[in-house]
């Protein structure tokens, strides 16, 4: 499921690669994918097109910076 939402984001993306939304939703399916470096990429280019959009900063942030594993 999540390769086809990555997938789709891409195809998406491809098709107007200035929407904001579009790069930080697949940016999104990236890092929950575990592709932070992928994941980096796109959130930043969300935040390059949208410098306004809350959310972005937010885990473009999260992606570059992640917490430290916690241990139990």
């Amino acid at each position: 499921r999540g390769a086809e939402a990555i997938e789709s984001y891409r195809r998406a993306v491809a098709l107007a690669p200035l929407n904001a939304g579009l790069r930080y939703n697949l940016g999104a399916a990236l890092l929950e994918a575990g592709r932070s470096e992928e994941a980096t990429q796109e959130l930043g280019e969300a935040v390059r097109l949208d410098p306004d959009y809350a959310p972005a900063h937010t885990l473009y942030d999260a992606a570059r910076n992640p917490a430290p594993a916690r241990g139990n």
